[in-house]
């Protein structure tokens, strides 16, 4: 753990801040995210599987998201994805 920043598992609260990042991060802001998720959908994946959060001050500054392959329907950068691979077993 780095001084002064939590890094744990995401709770419904972070979600503003996530989305916030997420904002900040997409091609027409300057960064090299490849999808825009809704809120939507981090409220579902925060209830499935793993998203965690780094917080210094209680600050969301980073996220890693996991989610069922069934999430990435309807978004066009992970149906992209899944069609070149699907995966091993």
């Amino acid at each position: 753990m780095t001084a002064g920043c939590e890094i744990v598992l995401a709770r419904q609260g972070d979600i503003d801040g996530i989305l916030d990042l997420q904002e900040r991060n997409l091609p027409q802001s300057g960064g090299m995210l490849s999808a825009r998720l809704p809120r939507a959908w981090f409220e579902a994946a925060i209830m499935a599987m793993p998203v965690v959060v780094a917080r210094p001050d209680g600050r969301v500054v980073g996220y890693l998201a996991s989610a069922p392959l069934a999430a990435g329907a309807g978004v066009p950068a992970i149906e992209a994805m899944l069609r070149a691979y699907r995966g091993a077993p």
